[in-house]
């Protein structure tokens, strides 16, 4: 088998496919690990022998010299890093697919790209919105700023101040939403899919979101909130998180199935009927009050494929050493 040209390591990986059906270009997470242990699941270690800061983590299809896209959402510099990868094509259960992951060339950068591994990402690099990416309305008074790769939404105290922004990219029934965010203030404030893609309207009424959160000054977020289109609709109530605190929650999508997850616990999972083959969109939106602020800040979001059950990882193989390099 060809090997990645450069490279000294390398290891296989299998996957298994999903009883849900093949998956085309499925972002698959894989936690690498800097240090020694045994691989498992989506952990894998790499016993120092890659860079400290992962820059020379690759990851190929079953040819070995292939590369797979992939993005870096979060990493300590010689501990862990966590990778999302796009791999190809996986077969259905029982069958699997083969990926190798590479490491050993400290002359090699990372090629971490989130546009080329999902179907929507933003991480807002830059000081100001991408409005390749989105939509922005606003009324009354409405702030957007970023810093530090951080878009930063706040409205002061007024009950016309408003604003939202919504991806000009959205997914179908298969899929999830995948945000990083942080309340600053509360009043009220979305972070939904949005099943039409309406920029007439400034904030999205219930049965203008799939699914999503919405909260109030009593609390945020106060409810798990499934709509579709007046046709069912509930709240589900879930624990509340802390304000100044970051989290990580994904609005996961399987035809008549949604599901929300934070910080990798299911909140809650939802099934109706009849639910419309359409189109939904990330949408964040604010309101504010006549004596209440908003102000969220949001890291970085993307779409991703999401089937249930997902593909699982299996079994890894030892370290191989380039035959090149023996």
């Amino acid at each position: 088998m060809d090997w990645l040209s450069g490279w000294k390591y390398r290891k296989s990986h299998v996957i298994k496919g999903s009883s849900a059906g093949d998956v085309t270009d499925y972002q698959i997470r894989i936690t690498v690990h800097y240090g020694s242990g045994t691989d498992n699941g989506e952990h894998v270690y790499l016993n120092g022998k890659c860079r400290s800061d992962f820059g020379d983590v690759r990851f190929t299809a079953d040819d070995g010299v292939t590369e797979l896209p992939y993005w870096i959402e979060e990493k300590v510099d010689g501990d862990y890093a966590i990778f999302w990868v796009k791999v190809p094509y996986i077969p259905a259960d029982p069958n699997t697919t083969t990926i190798y992951i590479y490491y050993g060339n400290p002359n090699a950068t990372t090629t971490s790209n989130g546009d080329a591994t999902f179907i929507f990402f933003d991480d807002f690099l830059g000081t100001s919105l991408d409005t390749n990416k989105w939509t922005r309305r606003t009324k009354g008074t409405a702030y957007l700023t970023i810093e530090d790769s951080i878009c930063k939404l706040s409205t002061p105290v007024g009950t016309e101040n408003q604003q939202h922004i919504m991806s000009k990219i959205g997914i179908g029934l298969n899929g999830a939403m995948h945000i990083k965010y942080k309340m600053l203030a509360p009043y009220e404030v979305f972070l939904a899919l949005a099943s039409s893609y309406d920029t007439t309207k400034y904030f999205l009424p219930a049965d203008d979101y799939i699914m999503g959160r919405r909260s109030y000054r009593s609390g945020f977020p106060s409810n798990f909130v499934v709509s579709i289109n007046d046709v069912q609709q509930a709240e589900v109530n879930v624990a509340n998180p802390s304000y100044n605190v970051w989290y990580i929650e994904e609005f996961r999508l399987k035809d008549g199935k949604q599901q929300n997850t934070r910080d990798d616990t299911i909140l809650a999972t939802h099934t109706v009927s009849g639910m419309p083959s359409e189109t939904y969109y990330v949408f964040i939106g604010e309101v504010s009050a006549y004596d209440a602020s908003f102000e969220v800040w949001i890291d970085y979001v993307f779409l991703r494929k999401w089937v249930d059950p997902e593909p699982a990882h299996d079994v890894w193989g030892t370290e191989e050493v380039s035959p090149q390099q023996i």
